[in-house]
């Protein structure tokens, strides 16, 4: 009983803290942003339709955020720096936006979402936590990927994630950052180029879903036994 109630104490103080982000999110995503300008709007639109997103992703500015962020779960939006898209070369701004698109793409705020639910209900086990860091670590790769394949090159994300880690300061744990993930380990991908294998491709894609549910389905396996 005593290990029973261990858990729930352990899950209730998770929630919580889950809970509390997710409403200070909210709360600042809706009240302490504007309108990005129009052109950087269009770009945005026209980066997504490239990707294949069917509708367009708003883009917003916040004096709260220290690099882009994914904010919402079904219809989400993205929040940059106020002052980035005046203080960053159009390279690196577009290879951002491609970036925090290909997110979207790939529905990763949702996935993100019920990461978080899995590590709250087993924050006790260290293999959820290494499943979970496997899943951030490709997830980023993946989308670094796919800016290499758009822009042929991968100098300007690699520059602009330099750029923004030197300013950067703790993301908010439901949101999902430029920064996450190892940012040297990132930008010295990206400066070899695009790898073998780089979920670029369809089959690629179809391995990166495949990889993930692997990890999620041994994770829980091993924390259940």
């Amino acid at each position: 009983p005593w290990i029973t109630a261990l858990w729930m104490i352990g899950v209730a103080v998770s929630a919580l803290r889950l809970l509390g982000g997710a409403w200070r999110l909210h709360r600042w995503a809706t009240r302490e942003t504007s309108p990005a300008p129009s052109e950087w709007q269009e770009c945005c639109d026209f980066l997504g339709r490239r990707l294949g997103l069917r509708s367009p992703v708003p883009l917003r500015e916040s004096p709260r955020v220290h690099g882009p962020l994914i904010v919402g779960w079904f219809r989400p939006m993205l929040v940059l720096p106020l002052g980035m898209l005046q203080s960053l070369p159009g390279l690196q701004i577009e290879a951002l936006l491609l970036h925090e698109l290909a997110h979207v793409h790939g529905r990763d705020p949702l996935i993100h979402l019920l990461q978080r639910a899995v590590e709250t209900l087993l924050f006790y086990h260290p293999a959820v936590w290494w499943v979970s860091e496997q899943i951030r670590r490709e997830r980023e790769h993946r989308c670094d990927d796919r800016v290499l394949e758009a822009q042929g090159e991968g100098h300007s994300l690699a520059e602009a994630l330099v750029t923004l880690a030197e300013r950067a300061h703790a993301a908010e744990p439901l949101a999902l950052a430029a920064t996450d993930g190892s940012v040297a380990s990132r930008v010295r991908r990206l400066l070899q180029g695009r790898p073998a294998g780089s979920t670029g491709t369809t089959a690629s894609r179809k391995g990166w879903v495949r990889r993930t549910l692997v990890l999620v389905v041994v994770g829980l396996g091993i924390a259940l036994v």
